[in-house]
């Protein structure tokens, strides 16, 4: 979450945490429920989205690693008799797109990662009938393959975790805009009537106002009214 967002949501929780505290001053003013109303309403709709956001690419990286590994785990024994079946059958090519190790492949981008996988999928697809006598059977390569599907997706999830990511950002900062509309024209002119009738809460709605931006040493402050 950007850190202007989030001081944002600091000061509309500060703003509502006051509200609630002098209820007995507003509660019978029909418009000034109405605002605080629809303000509480979007406030507990973006911290949702909020926390939506934040979790969207946690524990992507991990996870990633985790199939990875899990895969490369797999594949290496069906490599292997490729290319113990290339030497029986003197497939130089299939023996040479076999010669690989764990180490190999980890060191590979996910580029060529993929691309692997593909010519290993063709070389399945071509000689995985004659893998049997190997020890590799015909319910071993259905479980290579589907771990590879896998993988893929797994591959590609990062960057769907960045894109939703960049969605519930815009979206937040179209509820931001809103919250702030909410406030300026209605809550900070319905809270100036009670400047004189009830100052305490005036006082401390003015100060829940303030956007504090931990980055730097000045406070955002709005202009209180007069």
């Amino acid at each position: 979450m950007r850190k202007k967002i989030e001081n944002r949501l600091n000061m509309y929780q500060s703003v509502i945490s006051v509200c609630n505290d002098h209820v007995s001053v507003w509660e019978g003013i029909p418009g000034f429920v109405d605002a605080f109303t629809a303000f509480k309403n979007t406030y507990e709709t973006v911290n949702v989205t909020a926390q939506q956001q934040a979790s969207k690419t946690v524990g992507v990286s991990a996870g990633k690693y985790g199939k990875l590994n899990t895969l490369i785990d797999s594949i290496i024994v069906v490599h292997g008799t490729l290319k113990l079946h290339g030497t029986v059958i003197n497939d130089t090519s299939l023996i040479a797109r076999n010669k690989v190790n764990a180490s190999l492949l980890k060191s590979l981008s996910m580029q060529q990662l993929l691309i692997h996988l593909d010519t290993l999928i063709v070389d399945i697809n071509n000689y995985g009938t004659f893998l049997g006598v190997y020890g590799v059977d015909e319910a071993t390569l259905d479980a290579t393959l589907g771990a590879i599907d896998e993988a893929r997706n797994v591959m590609n999830s990062p960057r769907k975790a960045i894109i939703e990511r960049k969605l519930q950002t815009k979206m937040l900062e179209q509820f931001v805009k809103e919250m702030d509309d909410v406030l300026k024209t209605n809550l900070d002119t319905l809270v100036r009537v009670h400047k004189k009738s009830n100052p305490t809460f005036f006082d401390l709605y003015w100060n829940a106002r303030v956007i504090i931006d931990s980055g730097v040493k000045k406070s955002n402050t709005p202009k209180e009214p007069d």
